[in-house]
């Protein structure tokens, strides 16, 4: 007996190139996934409480061969939200991931790169019911970036003591600066993934007010006036 039903989750491999190498994702729900993609060194040893390292063929920190994207980047290390008295995630945890109705470079799709909430202390950027989806980005034709940022006292710990030691001469905008090294990643690569650099566009949970700073500073989209 034969039954017919619809099918939505259709996934086969896709290949994109970035500056840093090729990366490996799926095709789901009409829509191209790119989950757990670096975008800096981990942020652990002497690169703690420092501005995060960009990945470049130039200093030699890039993966080898084809990198696969096909599953999240740890969470950034946190108190657990359903239970204060542990902690989840990861020092290593700076990365991003990409969610496309097109691969076509000539696409030029809008980018809204999605910051996640959770006051600076908690979450990702692929948690569910929290994040941008593959259905959402076919339904709006636009080309989605969630990432991790560092958090709590890792990503916002401000003390003399590492002003002293910082080539910046400050503190506490670590989880800050992982936002506009995300900026640039997106400059340097969305095309590849069907997306305009000149059309690109934060987007936030309410309490981020304080990340207003990156997009007045930092403006990617000349053209446009910056509402985040």
């Amino acid at each position: 007996m034969l039954f017919g039903f619809a099918v939505y989750d259709v996934i086969s491999d896709v290949t994109v190139r970035t500056e840093c190498g090729s990366v490996s994702g799926f095709q789901k729900d009409e829509a191209y996934s790119f989950r757990g993609i670096p975008y800096a060194s981990p942020p652990t040893g002497s690169r703690r409480w420092q501005p995060p390292e960009p990945l470049s063929p130039k200093t030699g920190n890039c993966w080898r061969g084809i990198f696969p994207a096909k599953s999240y980047g740890n969470t950034c290390f946190q108190i657990n939200p359903d239970d204060h008295t542990t902690l989840i995630g990861s020092e290593d945890c700076l990365y991003l991931n990409v969610l496309t109705p097109s691969l076509d470079t000539n696409a030029s799709k809008p980018v809204m790169v999605w910051i996640h909430g959770g006051s600076l202390q908690i979450s990702s950027g692929s948690w569910p019911l929290y994040s941008p989806t593959e259905k959402l980005a076919v339904d709006t034709d636009t080309v989605y970036v969630g990432f991790n940022y560092r958090l709590h006292a890792f990503g916002f710990m401000a003390l003399q003591v590492l002003a002293d030691h910082s080539s910046l001469n400050t503190s506490g905008n670590y989880g800050f600066m992982d936002m506009i090294e995300v900026l640039r990643w997106v400059q340097a690569n969305i095309r590849n993934f069907g997306g305009d650099p000149n059309q690109v566009c934060f987007v936030r949970q309410h309490y981020h007010r304080q990340n207003r700073f990156n997009c007045n500073r930092y403006r990617y989209y000349p053209n446009q006036p910056c509402h985040i």
